[in-house]
């Protein structure tokens, strides 16, 4: 196997072109910037000094790296290479190499700086100069020329694998560029890859995105003849091609490798750090993955476009002629020099070619605009050619998904086309523009605000601070079916094609100040006075006010008297911030009379809206009050009261005068506002009135001054119940033991009950020598007390509401109650001593009372359930033929006692036994103890420890009470078949008794 590798040759193919429409180019200011000079133009063996002067734009201090990259066909005579250049924030340095012209030639010059900048990342500036020379003459070009001369590299054969099959030759390798901002070689993507046989074209295909390539089982080749192969690598596939200012397709060739035998060979092609033609690796890479980003993202993609390199001009630009209307040809140029090392150039570049067949290549659907020179992110232009100029920016950031990649500044991270105040006209955000769709750089950040996510890269990762995303197939489809002409043409189709999260996309134009459409006059309305209102010193005037498109605006307020033309209004205040609502109007030094407000808003695009109240603001330095409420009648407004006729007074300020007017309202709501027509019931400041309805009434009552106006409303509750509670019904009586409790429904009154009055005699009934004669909460509905056995008990009711109102009678007097008597062997208190009781009784037994046993199954109270408690119970069955049965569950009783209750402890045999995987240990506890099964090997290690935790006595012997081992150890794993010794351990004390022997 032959392995070469090449520096390249460039071999043209003509294309043609013809006339041009040329867009504008953005500036990109440098972190350093600097230029490059000859001491004199040098011919053909003559040495002379190549001088770089930079200038630090940087705000900080650096350590840089700087580099003079020369073609071949000139060398250097000094040292090229700078290392850990200290350069000072503002400062200027320079930097000199000697260098010697070997060859004829047309050569770029080029330094290089790159240091890191404060965000640690790497940055790289690039600096050019273009040079003629021959040996009868020399020139320094003003700028780069068609063509680039390239010396040729003699190839090095490495390595050469005989084929297996006599004949066949197979030839693969990979293609690549050094790329001077990251200082290594990187694979060029699907160029063409022509495979000749001296000048005979043998085979062709295309690179995959790896620079690979691979020719195997060659046909065409002459088996007699022995092949002399070139590797020809053009610059065009299907999506682009990239030629000179000739139309001239540029192709790499190969030398030739001559005298190849049969076999395998490897060739890899390079445009190495000394080939001035290596950056067309970069153009040819940016606008492929621009194209994959569009196909990708939405599935599609533009037709085949030429790229120009390098352009005569210093500028990259696209541009396109047409006929008729119809663009008929279309051209990316890039320009030589920083440009080509700019992958940003190439997205923006083809963004414009991507809009133009998105509009169908309709030259004057297209938006142009009138803007046609240098421009940058917050140049104020004009509609169409923001929008044009925004959209290409935005194509910069999309393709990679990076926010970082358009910034205010060339490697800066802020302002970005996330975060940015470019709308105002100024990079820093301080000029004085307020039209965002004016700016392009404010129309690429709407279009990337729609397109972001949380994954897109920018300055808070994971996190879209915007509240729209993924939504640019949308943006896309209104670019194709409806070819705005602006940013402000997208905010409409949006809405019009009903398109989700609209005000989520108006969010995004607010922030960025740009209308929604064409502008309108922003609305105001004044909230206050609502009605003819007064002032004293102060007046607060409310309002609310919007812009349709979200646009900032200011208010100016004005005052007029309300006598004269709004043409003689007086100043209150000007510019109010368009989110303030309200404004404090000090009135202090403004004469007593009427005066109607008048508001100036204008909008941030100079939409004015004159908008004057319809009421007056009345100015009085001594105004009236409101009225103040008061009742001798009913003094509390919390209390009920029930009196029906309650009598008001009304006092007012600064003055009570007898004839004072005054408008009312008496209803049941809290705040109502009177009329303003003065109401003849109240005479001399005194309102009565006679035999209202229960409930809880409101009075609302205003004043009138002797100026005219209204005061505003007072109001005052009062609370009227003037009907006493029903009467207490549906009274009943429980026992329980010896405690007798009365019980009655509660009694629904509108005052609420404020306390029952509960009344119990004994035996004579009427009611003179009282047992209970007390009042109780209203909340309660029951009363208990101790009662006495061969007493009767009577009982009977009242209810006192809230307005202290009796029920009208006593309740009905209840039947008579009256303590049972019970033997206290009549468990059930069922007045029958029967088996029933009996059974409850065994139901306990063994249990003391202190442990939560029925009390009455302690017949004997000694305090322990046992058979003398049994036997007592037993001997008083009401009837004798049941005692046989009795001592039948006698002895029952105490045979399970004794099943429950083993007299010793044992551990029994396990089951299965052997086992496999698992068993059951079942055992025998006599008394409550805490149990734990221990498990050995035969060389007497524990195997696994099981804690049972407390077990009370009794027999554990089936499988949901044995105790369960898995046959694992205490680490999770499975044990060895064999024997083991199980032995049980109650309340920490074992011995070989309870040992057993399992086999597994």
């Amino acid at each position: 196997m032959a392995q070469v590798r090449f520096s390249a040759l460039i071999v043209p193919f003509l294309l043609a072109f013809g006339s041009t429409d040329v867009s504008a180019y953005r500036y990109y200011p440098p972190h350093v910037s600097g230029h490059l000079k000859l001491a004199h133009a040098p011919r053909v063996g003559e040495i002379t000094t190549l001088t770089l002067s930079i200038h630090s734009e940087l705000d900080q201090n650096i350590v840089c790296q700087v580099l003079f990259r020369l073609p071949r066909g000139i060398t250097s005579q000094s040292p090229d290479t700078f290392d850990y250049v200290y350069l000072p924030s503002l400062s200027d340095e320079e930097f000199r190499v000697r260098l010697l012209i070997n060859q004829p030639g047309q050569y770029p010059l080029q330094a290089s700086i790159y240091f890191m900048d404060s965000y640690n990342r790497p940055v790289a500036e690039h600096f050019y100069l273009y040079l003629h020379s021959s040996t009868a003459s020399a020139e320094i070009l003003t700028s780069p020329p068609n063509q680039f001369s390239v010396a040729e590299i003699i190839p090095r054969v490495k390595k050469q694998r005989q084929a297996e099959q006599i004949g066949r030759v197979n030839v693969h390798g990979k293609v690549s560029y050094f790329n001077d901002n990251e200082k290594k070689e990187i694979p060029i993507q699907n160029p063409n890859i022509i495979l000749y046989n001296g000048q005979i074209i043998v085979a062709e295909t295309y690179a995959d995105d790896q620079g690979l390539y691979f020719f195997n089982d060659l046909p065409g080749l002459d088996k007699d003849q022995i092949p002399n192969l070139v590797i020809g690598v053009r610059f065009s596939n299907d999506l682009l091609s990239i030629s000179d200012r000739r139309k001239k397709i540029y192709e790499i060739r190969s030398n030739i490798i001559q005298n190849v035998v049969k076999g395998e060979v490897v060739i890899d092609v390079v445009l190495d750090d000394r080939n001035p033609n290596r950056a067309l690796g970069n153009i040819y890479n940016a606008i492929q993955r621009a194209h994959n980003f569009f196909l990708n993202r939405l599935g599609w993609r533009r037709d085949h476009i030429r790229v120009v390199w390098p352009d005569s001009g210093r500028f990259s630009y696209y541009y396109a002629n047409q006929f008729g209307g119809k663009v008929t040809g279309e051209e990316i140029r890039i320009a030589a020099g920083v440009d080509q090392w700019r992958n940003i150039t190439m997205y923006h570049e083809y963004g414009h070619s991507v809009m133009m067949a998105a509009y169908d290549y309709q030259y004057e659907q297209v938006p142009r605009g009138n803007h046609q020179t240098l421009h940058r992110l917050e140049t104020v232009s004009d509609l169409e050619f923001a929008f044009s100029e925004g959209w290409a920016e935005f194509c910069e950031a999309a393709v990679d998904d990076r926010a970082l990649n358009v910034t205010g500044r060339w490697g800066e991270k802020t302002p970005n086309i996330e975060a940015n105040n470019w709308w105002t006209g100024s990079n820093n955000g301080e000029g004085k523009n307020k039209d965002g769709s004016v700016v392009e750089g404010t129309v690429a950040s709407i279009l990337w605000d729609v397109f972001d996510t949380s994954n897109s890269v920018d300055m808070t990762p994971n996190i879209d601070d915007d509240k729209i995303a993924d939504k640019f197939d949308l943006v896309w489809q209104i670019l194709v079916e409806r070819k705005p002409k602006n940013i402000v043409d997208i905010a409409v189709a949006w809405q019009e094609l009903r398109f989700p999260e609209m005000l989520n996309l108006k969010e995004v134009y607010k922030a960025n100040h740009t209308p929604l459409r064409p502008n309108t006059n922003p609305e105001f309305e004044f909230v206050t006075p609502a009605e003819n209102a007064v002032a004293d010193k102060a007046f607060k005037v409310d309002w609310q006010a919007h812009d349709p498109e979200g646009d900032d605006f200011t208010i100016d307020l004005y005052y007029y008297n309300n006598s004269l033309d709004e043409r003689f209004s007086k100043l209150i205040t000007k510019s109010i911030p368009h989110d303030t609502k309200s404004y404090i109007w000090q009135t202090i030094f403004v004469k007593d009379g009427k005066y109607n407000l008048r508001s100036v808003i204008t909008d941030s695009h100079g939409g004015v809206n004159i908008v004057n109240s319809t009421k007056y603001v009345i100015v009085d330095h001594t105004p009236l009050q409101p009225p103040k409420i008061s009742s001798t009648t009913h003094l509390r407004s919390d209390k009920w009261y029930s009196n029906d006729s309650p009598e008001i007074d009304l006092v007012t300020d600064p003055e009570t005068q007898n004839d004072r007017k005054y408008s009312f309202v008496l209803d049941h709501q809290p705040l109502n506002i009177p009329d303003n027509f003065p109401d003849l019931m109240i005479k001399n400041n005194e309102l009565r009135f006679s035999g209202l309805n229960d409930g809880i009434w409101w009075l609302h009552v205003r004043s009138k001054d002797r100026l005219g106006y209204w005061t505003s409303t007072s109001h005052f509750e009062f609370r009227i119940d003037n009907s006493p509670p029903k009467m207490v019904s549906n009274i009943s009586w429980e026992t329980s033991n010896n405690q007798i409790t009365l019980k009655w429904e509660p009694v629904k009154d509108l005052s609420g009950i404020a306390a029952y009055h509960v009344q119990i005699d004994t035996d004579t009934r009427i009611f003179l020598d009282l047992v209970v004669d007390k009042r109780i909460d209203g909340s309660k509905t029951s009363y208990s007390f101790v009662g006495e056995h061969k007493r009767n008990y009577y009982g009977r009711i009242k209810a006192i509401d809230n307005a202290q109102l009796e029920s009208r009678s006593w309740s009905r007097i209840t039947p008579a109650i009256r303590l049972p008597a019970f033997l206290k062997w009549d468990i059930n208190h069922d007045n029958i001593v029967d088996i029933t009781d009996l059974v409850l009784v065994a139901k306990d037994f063994g249990s003391r009372i202190d442990q939560g046993a029925n009390g009455r199954s302690d017949v004997n109270t000694d305090g322990i359930v046992d058979l003398f408690d049994l036997i007592l119970v037993a001997s008083k069955f009401s009837d004798p033929k049941a005692v046989a049965l009795a001592s039948q569950l006698i002895y029952q009783t105490l045979a399970k006692i004794e099943e429950f209750h083993p007299k010793k402890n044992r551990l029994l045999p396990n089951f299965p036994n052997p086992f496999n995987p698992d068993t059951w240990i079942p055992f025998d506890i006599a008394d409550l103890a805490d149990v734990t099964i221990l498990i050995y090997s035969l060389d007497g290690h524990i195997v696994r420890r099981i804690e049972l935790g407390s077990r009370p006595a009794g027999h554990y012997r089936t499988r949901d009470q044995a105790a369960y081992w898995t046959g694992r150890n205490s680490n999770g794993d499975i044990v060895a078949s064999g024997m083991y010794f199980v032995i049980l351990k109650v309340n920490g004390i074992y011995t070989d008794r309870q040992k057993i022997v399992v086999k597994k």
